[in-house]
């Protein structure tokens, strides 16, 4: 006589609708979580190679101008630095005609400020990236351009030029890519930081001063 085998008390399989609920569980946590990732790092992605091409433009600006950047030239020689110390921080991307032919490079995609509809049109609340203003060639890691959410102490930085020090405590506000942000450096380099290690990269630069224009 054969006898039927029980599982222990308070032990049992899983069901088949159970097994199918897990994986429905599963499923949805994926595509909550999944796409947000997607969607933080494209525009990072973009973001790094717009300031990629615009430190490569004005590079080539330099190469027909003593190595300078457009920041160091006056306005009476076709450079921008009059423009820059009066805060028309636009200004210098309009010189890139000769690079860019639409404004959509000088705009995050996370920024929520409108990309202007041409060059000639450009102005600061169309521009997502500051740009440095004494640019060395013999000082690779100084900073060419990056993202303009940039805060310090703690508090976004205002609108205009602006000097940063070793002894500011230096960050990224979550307003364009959640605590992340790129800058591009005088070699033509892109570095991404987190606001933990921002500070970190202004230390490289080489010199306890850093002019930035923010647009």
């Amino acid at each position: 006589m054969k006898t039927r085998q029980t599982n222990p008390a308070g032990r049992r399989g899983l069901t088949v609708i159970e097994l199918l609920l897990i994986v429905v569980i599963i499923v949805v946590l994926v595509g909550l979580f999944l796409p947000r990732n997607r969607i933080s790092k494209g525009p990072r992605i973009t973001c790094m190679n717009n300031l990629h091409q615009i430190g490569l433009a004005f590079g080539d600006w330099g190469e027909d101008h003593g190595g300078k950047s457009p920041m160091l030239v006056s306005t009476n020689h076709g450079g921008t630095l009059e423009w820059v110390l009066s805060g028309d921080v636009a200004a210098n991307f309009r010189m890139l005609t000769n690079d860019f032919l639409e404004p959509k490079y000088f705009r995050c995609p996370s920024d929520k400020r409108k990309a202007a509809n041409s060059l000639k049109e450009l102005k600061n609340q169309n521009v997502s990236y500051f740009v440095g203003v004494d640019i060395s060639e013999a000082m690779p890691a100084m900073w060419l351009t990056g993202d303009r959410n940039l805060t310090t102490n703690k508090s976004d930085v205002r609108t205009g030029l602006i000097t940063l020090t070793t002894n500011d405590s230096l960050g990224w506000s979550d307003k364009m890519h959640n605590q992340y942000g790129q800058v591009g450096l005088a070699d033509g380099s892109v570095q991404q930081t987190h606001t933990v290690t921002v500070h970190s990269l202004l230390h490289q630069t080489g010199t306890n001063a850093n002019r930035l224009a923010i647009p």
